[in-house]
C-alpha cells in the first residue's frame, strides 16, 4: 500500500493574518488536507510577528484567538536560535531582489529549505523569487 503524504505549507506572518481575518485559525488548520496540503509549519518570529499587527490593528480578541491557534498544537512551531539569525542577516545582506525581505521573511524562508517545505501562505509576494510556491 501507497501512502502519499500531503505536502506541508509555511505559513508567513501575512498568511496567518488573512486566516484571521475570515475567521477561526483553529478551524482553518484542520481544513488544510481538504486543501490538498499537509500539516502547517510556523516559526516563533512569525507568530510574533502576526500577533503584533493582529493586536494593533484587530480587535484583542483577535489577537487572543490567533494565540489559541498558537497554542493548539495542529501545526510545527519552529523555535529560533542565533545560528538562525546569522544566517537571515547574511542572506539579507547578499541578496537584492526587486521585491524586498524581511529579515523575519528571510529566517522563514531558511526554515523552509532546511525542512524542504515549498509551499507558503502568505500575500507577501517575495518569497516566489526564491522559487518557493506562493499561496493565495
Amino acid at each position: 500500500m501507497t501512502v502519499h503524504r500531503l505536502p506541508p505549507v509555511f505559513v508567513d506572518a501575512a498568511g496567518w493574518i488573512a486566516v484571521v481575518r475570515r475567521g477561526d485559525a483553529v478551524a482553518w488548520l484542520g481544513k488544510l488536507p481538504t486543501a490538498g496540503l499537509g500539516r502547517a509549519h510556523t516559526s516563533d518570529y512569525v507568530v510574533a510577528e502576526a500577533f503584533s499587527f493582529i493586536q494593533r490593528n484587530h480587535r484583542r480578541e483577535a489577537a487572543l484567538r490567533f494565540l489559541e491557534a498558537v497554542e493548539s498544537g495542529k501545526f510545527i512551531l519552529h523555535p529560533s536560535d542565533a545560528d538562525l539569525l546569522d544566517r537571515a542577516m547574511a542572506e539579507a545582506r547578499e541578496h537584492s531582489f526587486q521585491r524586498e525581505l524581511s529579515l523575519v521573511d528571510w529566517t522563514s524562508a531558511l526554515l523552509m529549505r532546511d525542512h524542504g517545505i515549498q509551499h507558503i501562505l502568505t500575500t507577501d509576494r517575495g518569497f516566489a523569487q526564491l522559487g518557493f510556491n506562493v499561496l493565495p
